[in-house]
């Protein structure tokens, strides 16, 4: 592995670690928040440039998430935070790396997490397959979608990858309240 990975993967296990240890010690249930939070509170934590600010969203677009380029997007409902996600932003028409930064954040999950507690392929059709050899045709055609889902303290993280019209549409990571 070099230099440059191995930063990116410290740095997400720092980011991880950080999560896990502030929420197992009831600190923060998000990135040193509370659900709830408003977003000047959001503000002062986050050290990252702010990428927009509309009426119920605040996002940051200059992450590393495990060597994977990410935004930060923080939602609001009456001025109280209920969700964040991290999206990942391989280029557009890139479904392979698209695939590679979901199979990068599962690892990371799963090594931080544990096992989730679902995971599961949804199939269009609703005729069951696994993840097979066809997994891009599977995802840009939007016939399939993969999701994983744990529950860490508070709050409950599920990571999705789906697609449609020839493209991985989605890789997210979204963190909301149980």
């Amino acid at each position: 592995m070099n230099v440059r990975a191995r930063t990116h993967w410290t740095t997400a296990w720092a980011m991880l670690l950080a999560l896990i240890a502030a929420t197992a010690a009831g600190a923060s249930d998000f990135r040193g928040l509370s659900w709830g939070a408003s977003k000047a509170e959001v503000r002062r934590v986050e050290k990252h440039p702010l990428h927009h600010d509309l009426e119920n969203e605040l996002a940051y677009w200059n992450f590393e998430l495990g060597g994977v380029a990410a935004g930060l997007v923080y939602t609001f409902e009456e001025g109280k935070l209920i969700r964040a996600h991290f999206v990942s932003r391989s280029p557009e028409g890139d479904a392979a790396g698209k695939l590679a930064d979901f199979r990068v954040w599962k690892a990371l999950f799963d090594e931080h997490f544990g096992s989730p507690s679902e995971e599961e392929w949804i199939w269009a059709d609703g005729v069951e397959r696994g993840e097979g050899e066809r997994v891009l045709d599977s995802l840009t055609s939007g016939l399939a979608k993969a999701v994983a889902r744990w529950e860490v303290g508070h709050t409950a993280v599920e990571l999705v990858i789906a697609g449609g019209e020839g493209r991985i549409q989605t890789v997210r990571a979204v963190y909301q309240p149980k």
